[in-house]
């Protein structure tokens, strides 16, 4: 994995290798084929084989599962099948992230229904996802309207209302509304449209998004509305992506101009490189973190410093390692003044102890 080198401002743009695209495009493909529990066994079993013979001998019930898994699996090289298998892991985290992100326990509306659109990057592209899902008639016209508003899709929420008003008798449009939480996307949604949408929406969004106090309930997608906007209009929405998750975050910052993004990382530095501290981005974090110490206070410095410490027991990454080169790498005041600094975690105490230590032999 690479950044991109173009002027994009303090922020780094991924640039995926050849190599990681082909196997997040083949991780995709037999993950949408089979499924983790089916290439679970698959893998471990073609371990152990050699013969082109005996790998197409593996036994599996559905003749049609069959003949994918021979066309998309047992023909990979060998000493490719292990960075396959752990793509697909990869693929499988996704998909429960988004599960996570979209549907309500274990009730889903759409998990199963629809197809995910994949960036080359081995994330899901939400954004066509959603566009998916919302032009999908096997989905619940209910769900589709609550996809359509979390995505800032107006024409899609417009369209998807006029529907509900044309059959009442059929489609109880009060039953949109999420009773348990005052402030969601379709509510605001429901809301303009009752009202007559009597100004344009983004200008109700501003008012209403200024008094959301209840981030965990409501995250709507601005990236999507970022994109319909020029810059003097997503300026209105800048305090609001205090309610974005990483991976809209992150695509805010692709979609604005370099100007804007140095308003966003002044508001939002901590949040951008904890988003960096993760997969796919764990490979730029250091060229993020680079772009980054000018908007960085210490105590955001040792903020980001006490996550990487957390994440030490992943075992896909290595962040210890990462966490020293973001410590070697800080400018020497953070350094310095974290020596002295009121720090509550032990954990961040003793790294920055055994790191002084190191320093000074």
């Amino acid at each position: 994995m690479t950044s991109s080198q173009e002027d994009s401002g303090p922020v780094v743009f991924l640039l995926p290798s050849l190599t990681h695209m082909c196997l997040m495009k083949v991780a995709t493909t037999l993950h949408s084929a089979c499924g983790l529990g089916k290439l679970k066994s698959l893998f471990s079993e073609t371990e152990s084989t050699n013969s082109l013979e005996s790998r197409l001998s593996i036994h599996i019930d559905n003749a049609v599962l069959n003949k994918r898994v021979k066309k998309h699996l047992f023909f990979i090289p060998a000493n490719l099948r292990k960075r396959v298998w752990e793509a697909v892991k990869r693929v499988e985290l996704q998909i429960e992230e988004w599960i996570e992100c979209h549907e309500n326990g274990d009730k889903y509306s759409y998990f199963r229904k629809c197809a995910f659109f994949w960036r080359s990057e081995g994330t899901i592209d939400r954004i066509k996802t959603a566009q998916e899902i919302v032009r999908s008639e096997n989905i619940d016209i209910r769900a589709r309207f609550q996809m359509a508003c979390m995505y800032c899709l107006s024409e899609s929420v417009q369209t998807l209302w006029e529907t509900f008003e044309s059959n009442r008798e059929k489609l109880q449009a009060a039953s949109l509304y999420k009773e348990d939480i005052v402030y969601s996307e379709s509510n605001f949604w429901i809301r303009w449209l009752r009202e007559g949408a009597q100004y344009h929406w983004t200008e109700a969004a501003t008012k209403y998004l200024k008094y959301i106090g209840f981030r965990n309930f409501f995250q709507p997608r601005l990236n999507a509305l970022f994109r319909e906007l020029m810059p003097a209009e997503r300026r209105k929405f800048f305090m609001s992506l205090v309610y974005s998750d990483m991976d809209d975050l992150r695509m805010c910052l692709y979609v604005v101009t370099k100007e804007e993004r140095e308003e966003i990382m002044k508001l939002y530095a901590v949040d951008v490189l904890l988003a960096y501290s993760e997969w796919p981005l764990t490979g730029i974090f250091l060229d993020q973190a680079e772009k980054t110490w000018e908007f960085l206070s210490v105590s955001c410095f040792l903020d980001v410093l006490g996550h990487l410490l957390d994440l030490q027991s992943s075992a896909d990454f290595d962040h210890g390692n990462l966490a020293g080169e973001f410590w070697e790498r800080s400018p020497d005041h953070f350094k310095e003044t974290a020596k002295s600094f009121f720090i509550y975690e032990k954990r961040t105490i003793e790294f920055i102890e055994k790191m002084s230590y190191k320093n000074d032999d």
